[in-house]
């Protein structure tokens, strides 16, 4: 009978130790499910807070790049790209070249870095031009007389946008250049049946710039003789090849 006794008193001292282990196991157990449910939200925290990070970065660098876009330096100017209506604008306002502290504003239709027109210099007469040449930088060198006559051939007359790019050209020489402005027709023709002088490059002389506006296969820039430049227009391209030649008189400027 004791000796029942003490194995059942052995028994219950066994369980008690059987049940703290496992107990124990069982706290450790729960301990490391704590854990690793803690590592994983701190990781679901950490790749949250990457992305809401990749996302801001996305937007400040999308921001920056578009201002880029619309804000830049060009031909020794800074442009602005605007909208007027439905009309995208590059603006740029600078200093006039004849008068210290007036200012000149120009509206671009056309982006100025994008709007490349080939030149060919009295250095690069013929069929040579800077683009066949690599790019090689023997650009015009535009000097004008105080006097300045624009003349139009009758084709790129009669082209829809003519008005507005002679209107365009006209108002930059003379309001940022200081320059006296005429227009003329290069059609002795149709010069004298329209009540207009005759010019062209034959006329241009010492005292007088003559600047020909014509249709061509594609828009260029030709300077003819020291006292005259050609504008090809192109196949009616007139606006884009007038804010050619207005942004290269302002880069040769620039660049002096």
């Amino acid at each position: 009978m004791a000796k029942e006794k003490k194995n059942a008193k052995s028994k219950e001292k066994e369980d008690k130790i059987k049940k703290e282990t496992e107990d124990k196991k069982q706290e450790e157990n729960n301990v490391q499910k704590e854990l690793l449910q803690v590592q994983k939200e701190n990781r679901q925290i950490l790749w949250t807070l990457i992305i809401i990070i990749i996302v801001i970065l996305g937007f400040v660098g999308t921001y920056y790049y578009t201002q880029s876009l619309k804000k830049f330096d060009y031909a020794g100017v800074h442009w602005e790209k605007i909208k007027q209506g439905n009309l995208d604008f590059y603006y740029a306002r600078f200093h006039v070249f004849y008068q210290a502290n007036a200012f000149y504003n120009i509206y671009l239709t056309n982006n100025p870095r994008e709007n490349t027109i080939p030149q060919t210099s009295l250095a690069l007469q013929g069929n040579l031009t800077n683009a066949s040449l690599g790019n090689i930088p023997l650009n015009i060198e535009f000097k004008f007389w105080p006097k300045v006559v624009v003349s139009t051939e009758p084709e790129a007359a009669r082209c829809k946008d003519a008005y507005k790019g002679n209107l365009d050209l006209s108002m930059f020489l003379n309001g940022a250049l200081g320059l006296n402005m005429s227009g003329a027709l290069a059609n002795k023709t149709q010069a004298k049946e329209s009540g207009l002088n005759f010019e062209d490059c034959t006329t241009a002389s010492s005292g007088k710039t003559v600047i020909m506006i014509k249709k061509s296969e594609s828009p260029s820039i030709k300077q003819e003789n020291t006292n005259c430049y050609i504008i090809y227009v192109g196949d009616c391209e007139n606006v884009r090849a007038v804010e050619g030649f207005i942004v290269s008189i302002l880069n040769y400027v620039a660049e002096k």
